[in-house]
């Protein structure tokens, strides 16, 4: 897994891989993984492999989300960040190589959805729809890519904006 040590300065090659970046942004939710399993156990239920998997990709899919979200405040604080990791990656390509693997993973997310029982799939929509508060808010908005992150750091020193955006 990548640490924000392993992030290197703007203009530097990464001294990382793409399979390194989507090992350690799949590892950023492996607390509510743990916790499903800690229910299933407290339940005294097997595990249902199917709804774990569904919820592995959905947890993904929002941890991009956030990650996009907080991309200036992740900057500045030198966070790890998956758009981050693809701009030093792909630079202006960025946005376009982070949205295949958005695809490939809702594509996995609706075949995933149908697989489930019907009242677990109407119950997901529902919450999906609340959280979201509107369709607007269910569509992906990438942030322009900082290709000078030391500068940007520099100006943006001190400002709170940028740290409250990544909480």
């Amino acid at each position: 897994m990548l640490s924000k040590s392993q992030i290197p300065a703007s203009g530097h090659q990464p001294g990382f891989s793409l399979e390194e970046v989507h090992e350690t942004s799949l590892g950023k939710s492996f607390d509510y993984r743990l916790l499903n399993l800690v229910l299933y156990a407290l339940r005294c239920q097997p595990p249902d492999p199917l709804l774990l998997e569904f919820l592995r990709v959905d947890e993904h899919l929002v941890d991009i989300g956030d990650d996009l979200v907080d991309y200036e405040g992740d900057v500045v604080k030198n966070s790890f960040n998956i758009f981050r990791a693809y701009v030093h990656l792909y630079g202006r390509a960025a946005p376009l190589k982070l949205a295949e693997r958005i695809s490939e993973y809702e594509a996995r997310h609706v075949q995933l959805l149908v697989g489930l029982p019907q009242q677990l799939q109407q119950h997901f929509r529902r919450r999906q729809h609340e959280a979201a508060g509107s369709d607007a808010a269910l569509r992906w908005s990438f942030p322009q890519p900082i290709f000078d992150e030391g500068r940007f750091r520099e100006e943006h020193a001190g400002d709170s904006s940028s740290d409250e955006s990544s909480q």
